[in-house]
């Protein structure tokens, strides 16, 4: 499956399940959650980075995500700092989990998603500015989300994907590389 291909995918799903939304009532202090917010550190490499994220109820079962991440991807001489933005659709298989203590909350447990992510970093040894790239990536995922307490929501999951990095000059080719991704995320629903 191409880039182009997923995209589409991914939206078509999107537009989709948005029409089926259902009404909001505002008065309704039992209303399960809609949003979620988390905040990850996606450093298993020993690089510092952090993602902002925020999930959307858009029908039963499914959401939709997006995120900001800033990542130091440079050691050593080197200095790079990676900013990116992601997009991401989860449907999410019984809407239940075990350990949740939101009732009527829907977008717990097992989800399956599809991933997104844009790029650009910036790499300098010292002062002297080296080059630039910019990164497309997709990946599909599979995850679990518990809410053991109050709104507190835990999402782990794992991704298998690829992406193409680009030196923003043109002095360099591109380069395909395979992406394994690892996420454990702490948030909170409301």
């Amino acid at each position: 499956m191409t880039l182009p291909s997923l995209v589409a995918a991914v939206l078509g799903l999107a537009t989709a399940t948005a029409a089926a939304q259902p009404a909001i009532n505002i008065g309704d202090t039992t209303a399960p959650p809609r949003h979620a917010v988390w905040l990850a550190v996606p450093s298993i490499d020993g690089s510092a980075g952090a993602e902002l994220g925020g999930e959307r109820g858009i029908a039963p079962r499914t959401g939709v995500v997006v995120a900001l991440s800033a990542r130091q991807t440079a050691a050593g001489d080197y200095d790079a700092l990676r900013l990116g933005v992601a997009g991401e659709y989860r449907w999410y298989w019984r809407g239940r989990a075990r350990w949740s203590q939101i009732d009527g909350l829907d977008r717990v447990g097992w989800f399956v998603g599809g991933r997104i992510d844009v790029a650009t970093s910036r790499l300098s040894m010292g002062e002297r500015h080296v080059g630039s790239t910019l990164v497309a990536g997709a990946r599909g995922e599979l995850g679990y989300r518990l809410t053991p307490w109050r709104g507190l929501a835990i999402t782990g999951l794992v991704g298998l994907g690829g992406a193409i990095e680009r030196d923003a000059a043109g002095r360099l080719p591109m380069q395909r590389n395979a992406v394994l991704g690892l996420g454990l995320d702490v948030g909170w629903m409301f």
